[in-house]
């Protein structure tokens, strides 16, 4: 009893009031995660698997920022694809994590934190070692095919493929820890080979959508990644952006037919995730399939589909794709805490990744802050307007650190396309912002009266701290993506 009082009285850490921030690890230094549950008999596992779920998404975060960040600097000509597909495909599953953990009376809490350093250093000797054997494999693959092995040569053809992906993930995982990496020149070129040779021994022509899909499973079933396995299958992005499509739906279900026809059935759990590319006349379709449990990269197809096979109801791109993809620069660098210590997480009932949004989901919002704030919502609607939805959602310290759902339940409807929730927390009560009611597609909404390109900036309610100010409004915010369609 003595023992069990002691534990309960002792005095909380620093991290467990503010939802994982500490200056004993900064965020220049360390990624951290963080998580909390009821106490019971498998609390404490629990705790630390919702921090370790925590530090992957907000490393995922940080990837698809360097990603728009790349996109802008390559003028929108996408040469980095190896980062848009590690980016849209992948899930971070890291091993060697470092955890505390506290209990009180109610509660069980985790902190989940790796340093940048180190961890960026193992990233980059996981490209190098995963590099030299994709090379190696490219050259068994060529003394095979000299040979006249096919079976050999493609089974190695294909292995380069998901050397060459392992690669990919590696140096981007290095970037996203300390922001540069060392990249591997041949690469592009390794994987192109890889995918022509592929294409060449398979010598299955693919002229319809649903050739495309079966293409793609017998390219996986031959990396052994089909008899016993059960596939969740994600909508493919465009580009390896956030951005989905009516074709990446309707692939979707076209990959679990074929799976399923295929064999694919079984206690191993894989996700299938990817992207595609418009390059002239043909659609460029790229997978990756990875354990559930522990993320591994386990298999990696493509197939290349004349565009013209395409139904026309099946929409490739969002209407306003390039909006959309203008909107993205402007957010870069949101989902990352402003201040030190203000946090807020955003997600849905449907998943914060790869959502694809049809008029007949109900879509409910949940809000995660470390203290108590105010909570802006705001909906970027497809037309490139913004509506609010709270000028200031107040969560109070009861609600601290928990998932708390906004008591409203959305809908999908017209106009169709790139769609967003932005949320932006305040410490103290922000000014509202000046709105307008406007019909848009008949429905009724507040509109923000700012209409100018940057006017998402000046409603984040940042500005520079005056030197007689003794305290400014800390601030923090989360974007969520989404795509609706029919």
């Amino acid at each position: 009893m003595l023992a069990l009082v002691a534990v309960l009285l002792a005095a909380a850490p620093d991290w467990v009031a503010t939802g994982g921030v500490s200056p004993r690890y900064p965020k220049e230094k360390f990624v951290v995660g963080f998580g909390v549950v009821q106490a019971g008999p498998d609390a404490l596992p629990a705790a630390r698997n919702q921090a370790s779920a925590d530090l992957s998404t907000r490393i995922l975060v940080r990837i698809e920022n360097q990603f728009t960040d790349v996109q802008s600097q390559k003028n929108d000509k996408f040469e980095q694809e190896m980062v848009a597909l590690t980016k849209s495909s992948s899930d971070v599953k890291l091993s060697d994590l470092s955890f505390e953990t506290h209990q009180d009376a109610d509660k069980v809490y985790a902190l989940a934190y790796v340093e940048r350093g180190p961890a960026a250093a193992k990233e980059k000797a996981a490209a190098q070692e995963a590099m030299a054997r994709a090379l190696q494999l490219m050259e068994q693959a060529d003394g095979a095919a000299a040979k006249k092995r096919e079976g050999d040569a493609l089974k190695a053809y294909l292995a380069v493929r998901v050397a060459a992906n392992e690669v990919s993930f590696h140096e981007t995982l290095e970037r996203a820890f300390q922001g540069s990496a060392t990249t591997h020149e041949d690469l592009a070129g390794l994987e192109r080979k890889a995918e022509e040779k592929v294409q060449e021994l398979l010598k299955k022509p693919v002229s319809t959508v649903k050739d495309a899909a079966q293409a793609l499973v017998a390219q996986l079933d031959r990396q052994g990644a089909i008899a016993g396995t059960r596939y969740t299958v994600a909508p493919f992005t465009y580009r390896g952006t956030a951005f989905s499509s009516s074709f990446s739906r309707a692939f979707a279900q076209d990959l679990e037919v074929s799976a399923t026809a295929a064999g694919a059935s079984g206690a191993r759990g894989l996700a299938l995730r990817g992207t595609y590319f418009d390059e002239g006349d043909l659609l460029r379709i790229k997978a990756l399939a990875t354990e559930v449990e522990s993320g591994k990269l386990i298999a990696a197809a493509e197939v290349s589909l004349p565009k013209k096979a395409v139904p026309k109801e099946l929409a490739l791109v969002p209407q306003n794709v390039m909006e959309a993809l203008k909107d993205d620069k402007v957010l870069a660098g949101a989902d990352e805490v402003v201040t030190g210590e203000l946090h807020l997480d955003l997600t849905t009932n449907l998943g914060r990744r790869n959502l694809l949004v049809s008029p007949d989901q109900d879509i409910k919002v949940m809000l995660r802050a470390n203290k108590a704030c105010y909570v802006r919502l705001v909906y970027w609607l497809a037309s490139g307007q913004r509506t609010v939805l709270e000028q200031g959602y107040f969560l109070d310290d009861s609600k601290r650190n928990l998932w708390v759902e906004y008591p409203a339940t959305f809908q999908a409807s017209a106009p169709f396309g790139v769609e967003r929730f932005q949320a932006v927390a305040f410490a103290k009560k922000p000014e509202p912002l000046p709105t307008k009611k406007m019909l848009v597609d008949g429905e009724e909404y507040e509109i923000v009266s700012d209409e100018s390109p940057q006017a998402l900036v000046k409603h984040r309610g940042m500005h520079i701290k005056k030197a007689t100010e003794t305290e400014s409004n800390e601030m923090a915010e989360s974007v969520l993506t989404l795509t609706t369609a029919k």
